[in-house]
């Protein structure tokens, strides 16, 4: 007969931890405080590296059209100031405009490159602008991508 009363005793011991365990589990099923908190945890870094991304490819089309249009002016510039002209562009003075239209850059860092063919500044020449920047990927630390600029035309005088 011990055995039966410490048998029974176990059982209902046992009974009442599994009826608490299990309204404990049930409670936690329902319970949805912290869920929120952890979603926004998960999600934020991939929202914040996709705003960062995107406005970095924006800084670098501006870069990249900053070149071409630094280019384009340069070219500009020494098509019509040929040997011919009262005032003749020198490679000195078609760089030193180009680095200056490169607005929001740092024009140390550009690479430009002028050259005519043939290579005399006379009307009917090639007069060529390419413009080399290493531009910084900084808002995810992605590195360095050369951007490049490019403009070509005829002296004309």
């Amino acid at each position: 007969m011990a055995w039966s009363i410490e048998i029974t005793a176990l059982r209902h011991t046992c009974r009442k931890i599994w009826a608490h365990t299990a309204t404990r589990l049930g409670s936690l099923g329902a319970d949805q405080q912290g869920i929120s908190s952890v979603q926004y945890a998960m999600v934020l870094p991939a929202v914040l590296a996709a705003v960062m991304g995107t406005v970095d490819m924006g800084r670098m089309m501006f870069a990249q059209n900053t070149l071409v249009h630094a280019a384009n002016e340069a070219t500009r510039y020494a098509m019509v100031r040929s040997e011919a002209s009262d005032h003749m562009a020198t490679k000195e003075d078609v760089v030193a405009l180009a680095k200056g239209k490169m607005t929001g850059l740092d024009a140390t860092q550009a690479v430009v490159e002028v050259r005519w063919d043939p290579p005399e500044n006379v009307p009917g020449a090639r007069v060529t602008v390419d413009i080399d920047y290493p531009y910084t990927l900084s808002a995810l630390g992605l590195g360095t991508v050369n951007l490049n600029g490019s403009s070509s035309t005829f002296v004309t005088h």
